[in-house]
């Protein structure tokens, strides 16, 4: 079975035109990268998550693209992130590269050996919960179902990495997690 994703919106790929003006020296040149794999990006604050079921209705922030050097040459991956939501036309607002970029090009190789990925097709979207700073794949299956979350990053041991997480559970641990958190920093004023 695959990951797919859906065909961004109108000018979004047109958008990484501006790559150059962002990268770096040592940056892997774009003639020399493969065709970006591209997500949509979505978004879930921590009161909405605590207030409620949120999480399953995330507002789309953007796309990022996943750019990798081509098959051969040392392996080198940027993400690129475009914004979708400001008024007009979409425009690349950054790239991410080192250690945490390596390690999102890793963990789709991952994702896509996971048995749950290899039972069906999946259209492949990432959920950021910055204020808990967790990043997670969400897979929603096409032939129906339960969506999945797994997450490739975060900094909390109630989170396992790459496990497949129905999304209701998924929603249950997040929610209590920001409840925990923002209870805390009411408490110390934070």
């Amino acid at each position: 079975m695959a990951l797919k994703t859906p065909p961004p919106p109108e000018g979004t790929t047109e958008a990484l035109g501006a790559l150059e003006n962002f990268l770096r020296p040592g940056d892997p040149p774009p003639t020399r990268l493969r065709i970006p794999m591209g997500q949509p990006y979505l978004s879930v604050g921590l009161r909405q998550l605590a207030d409620g079921d949120e999480i399953l209705r995330p507002a789309p922030a953007g796309w990022r693209f996943l750019l990798r050097s081509e098959p051969g040459q040392a392996e080198q991956a940027i993400a690129a992130d475009v914004n979708t939501r400001a008024e007009g036309a979409p425009k690349m607002t950054g790239v991410w590269r080192g250690m945490q970029i390596q390690k999102l090009a890793q963990a789709i190789d991952e994702l896509e050996a996971l048995p749950e990925v290899r039972a069906q097709d999946y259209e492949l979207r990432i959920l950021g919960i910055p204020g808990l700073h967790i990043e997670a794949f969400w897979l929603k299956p096409e032939a129906g179902g339960p969506d999945l979350v797994v997450p490739f990053r975060a900094l909390t041991k109630e989170i396992q990495l790459m496990r497949a997480y129905p999304a209701d559970e998924f929603r249950q641990i997040s929610r209590r997690m920001a409840k925990d958190h923002l209870a805390r920093t009411q408490r110390t004023g934070e």
